[in-house]
């Protein structure tokens, strides 16, 4: 359950709003998701530097979230009214019930105990940020991902953790927002069951 259900930030630009997503988002969200899904093996360098997604997260695990006692942060950024980005982030609880795999996965990098930080109460796992064609180089990504940094310390998350894709080719727009503005650390690298490597970032809230 989000908390701050309603909130709307208005960021800079009048016609542009940033709020909590609801049912009716749902569709908006998938069609945003689908153009952004690619097989990343067969993207060039050129084409992996606009960003893009690995995994589909589902219209029914969508409902799930928004719908469920999930502690969740689900934005939306609307353009005159229409989706033209989100942001999905959840309790990493949930996230591990639905892929046990990942801790073992997980390789810390240095040793800190972050395999058993990653299982309390308190994480906030940021699954995915995708924006329409028309939306990126605007600065929208940070702002969705302020927007999620304000809920999630509203809802008591004391770490946030996320996937930025590394092999076979680099998501290099994502790192760079992540170990630039947004200031993340390197946690580790996990390599999935597609033998896909990922560098996992984390930071602390406050």
């Amino acid at each position: 359950m989000v908390l701050t259900e309603g909130k709307t930030e208005i960021v800079n630009d009048s016609s542009l709003k940033i709020d909590d997503a609801v049912i009716e988002d749902i569709s908006s969200i998938m069609e945003i998701q689908r153009s952004e899904l690619k097989i990343p093996e067969n993207l060039t360098e050129k084409e992996a530097k606009q960003g893009f997604l690995v995994y589909e997260v589902g219209d029914d695990e969508l409902k799930t979230l928004i719908t469920g006692n999930i502690k969740h942060v689900i934005k939306v950024a609307r353009k005159n009214g229409n989706v033209t980005g989100y942001f999905i982030a959840y309790d990493m609880q949930y996230y591990l019930r639905q892929h046990s795999e990942w801790i073992n996965e997980f390789e810390e990098n240095p040793k800190r105990g972050l395999k058993q930080i990653f299982k309390d109460n308190n994480v906030l796992f940021s699954k995915q940020l995708a924006l329409s064609s028309t939306a990126k180089g605007t600065g929208l990504g940070d702002k969705l991902w302020e927007a999620v940094y304000q809920d999630a310390v509203v809802l008591g998350f004391r770490y946030e953790v996320g996937e930025v894709l590394a092999e076979p080719i680099q998501n290099s727009a994502m790192e760079a927002l992540v170990f630039g503005k947004l200031k993340f650390n390197l946690a580790g690298y996990r390599t999935d069951k597609n033998n896909r490597k990922w560098t996992v970032i984390t930071r602390t809230l406050k």
